[in-house]
């Protein structure tokens, strides 16, 4: 996604604003139904809100909708995605290559399709076993990348100051990439691209589905519901500082470099630091 979304952003600030934009928005949802949460603190969340305000018949269309077409293509395709980038890092590009085809009629089952699957399948049994063995495990997949991208980021602005304030600047690749020509992005290609950022913000309205399984509802409900975007928003947004701080724009663009050469600039830029920094450190 920050391939496609800065393929269609000219600028780098394009990029951090875009992304700022879109949790704005998001935040923005939340508010909205935190309010309602306060009002029908029920099961369902927005199948109750529905079928409150507008009767069962609207509520059942979105329930149908929600349970055949939303839940089932996000989870497709954002576990898919995750498999096809990171599965290759971890385990090779083989998991890229084509399982199974079937010219005849245009099917192909690619390995990171296959092993997906398989991941959908091992989540679905730990949900299975209760909702305190699901809550542990998804604490667990939820800290870690949190803390890794945290830990990134701040030694990223440790290694950006170095260069701003001692080093020699020529070096820091965000300089470059702030100093490429600005200009305006068109409206056509800006809209596809907030639409892919308010994607990945999607899932800030889970909360609302578990009103009386919770203490306080009014209470717990509209916080989680703003607490949650914002810090999304802001791990998105050193996210991206990551990229721009280490990685050419355009190769950001283009999707030149898998995002995990991410590690590899970081470090060169870090090894350049002269072996005096390196000594006081240790």
């Amino acid at each position: 996604y920050p391939a496609l979304i800065s393929s269609l952003l000219p600028h780098p600030i394009w990029f951090m604003l875009f992304w700022l934009i879109g949790g704005i928005i998001a935040l923005s949802g939340a508010l909205s139904s935190a309010e309602l949460a306060s009002v029908y603190p029920e099961l369902g969340g927005d199948y109750a809100y529905l079928r409150n305000s507008y009767g069962r018949r609207w509520a059942f269309l979105y329930g149908f909708f929600t349970f055949f077409i939303t839940f089932p293509g996000s989870i497709a395709l954002g576990l898919s995605l995750s498999v096809h980038y990171q599965g290759a890092i971890i385990l090779g590009d083989w998991v890229n290559t084509v399982c199974y085809s079937l010219p005849q009629f245009g099917f192909v089952l690619h390995y990171y399709q296959v092993i997906a699957v398989i991941l959908l399948l091992g989540l679905t049994v730990v949900n299975h076993f209760g909702i305190e063995s699901s809550i542990r495990f998804q604490k667990l997949v939820t800290f870690l990348p949190v803390v890794f991208l945290v830990g990134v980021g701040i030694l990223t602005i440790i290694s950006i100051l170095y260069y701003v304030l001692i080093a020699d600047q020529s070096k820091l690749l965000l300089s470059t990439n702030l100093n490429i020509p600005f200009s305006f992005p068109d409206l056509l290609p800006s809209g596809t691209a907030l639409v892919a950022i308010y994607w990945t913000y999607a899932g800030w309205n889970s909360p609302l589905a578990m009103g009386e399984e919770i203490q306080n509802p009014e209470k717990v409900i509209p916080r989680a519901m703003m607490f949650g975007p914002i810090v999304v928003m802001s791990i998105y947004l050193l996210l991206g500082f990551i990229f721009i701080a280490l990685l050419p724009y355009e190769n950001l663009q283009t999707g030149k470099d898998p995002f995990f050469i991410v590690g590899t600039y970081f470090l060169q830029n870090l090894l350049q630091l002269e072996s005096t920094i390196f000594i006081e450190w240790i």
